[in-house]
């Protein structure tokens, strides 16, 4: 197999990592993502399951969306912006071979909105098997200590990471209900657990999400839904260079550099029947980081 568009160093080592039908990869000499399916998604551990994913256009959405499509389901790629959904469900159907993923415009924060994408998903496909609560994110370059930051900084943290997660939880959960069957996930933060200076509003958001989710657990279960949670913890999105490496890898206890597809296939497996009697936990994918050892170092 070929990749023409890869450096030589990029190619061999992609080569060695080819060990399953779907590989994930990451250009790292530029932002763009790349996803190679070798081979059709047919009969993975999420054949015929129906997943939507909210924030499925961001870095982590997006490796979810294709690792679910790579187990065979079918994908929504949930978000505000239709012209972002449509790119990545475009690219990951041209990438696959098949028309399994497919745009769900909604605004996370609107109960209407995410009430109404759930029944226009129930519609085509008679049932919603998991879904996931990816949308959010910290203030980035707007991040400052708490007591310097703007109320409506704040106020954006807050809505967009737990009242959306929160409007999503209760909106899957009420159809799932009726089905007495579901996976909900959402995703949090390895911060939400130790902290981090100027990101309290964030920290706070995904505190929330992680009480949120253990809450919901107890109320739910007995609906043969479960509800669990996936804490990254510093996950490259974009470009490092030779010289960011090292720094990359002293982040973590394992000399490495996380990567969004780490954060998917911990998603994967809560999604999967491998996963139907875990609910109420929070898996951390931060490569030991929470563990104190290492730090910012």
């Amino acid at each position: 197999m070929k990749f023409p568009f890869l450096p030589g160093r990029v190619e061999r080592a992609i080569k060695e990592l080819i060990g399953r039908p779907v590989v994930h990869t990451q250009r790292i000499y530029d932002n763009h993502k790349q996803y190679i399916f070798n081979g059709t998604p047919k009969n993975g551990k999420l054949a015929g399951r129906v997943v939507v994913v909210s924030g499925g256009s961001g870095a982590i959405g997006r490796a979810i969306c294709a690792c679910m499509l790579a187990e065979g389901a079918i994908v929504y790629v949930g978000g505000r912006s239709s012209e972002k959904i449509e790119t990545v469900a475009a690219e990951l159907n041209h990438a696959s071979g098949t028309d399994k993923a497919k745009p769900l415009r909604f605004f996370i924060t609107e109960e209407t909105s995410v009430r109404a994408a759930i029944d226009s998903v129930l519609k085509e496909c008679n049932h919603l098997d998991v879904w996931v609560n990816c949308a959010g994110g910290s203030a980035r370059t707007a991040a400052v200590n708490i007591h310097e930051q703007s109320m409506s900084v704040i106020q954006d943290v807050l809505d967009s990471n737990l009242l959306g997660c929160i409007i999503g939880s209760k909106c899957a959960a009420a159809c799932m209900a009726t089905q007495k069957s579901g996976r909900i996930i959402n995703i949090a933060s390895a911060i939400a657990l130790a902290g981090k200076p100027r990101f309290s509003d964030y920290a706070a958001a995904k505190a929330g999400i992680i009480g949120l989710t253990k809450s919901m657990a107890l109320e739910v279960g007995q609906n043969g839904i479960t509800m669990n949670i996936v804490s990254p913890g510093f996950i490259q999105r974009g470009e490092y260079s030779d010289e960011t490496l090292p720094y990359l890898q002293r982040s973590n206890c394992l000399n490495t550099v996380g990567t969004s597809e780490d954060v998917a296939h911990a998603v994967v497996f809560l999604a999967s029947d491998e996963a139907k009697f875990i609910t109420g936990q929070n898996i951390l994918v931060d490569g030991g980081r929470s563990l104190g050892l290492r730090g910012d170092a």
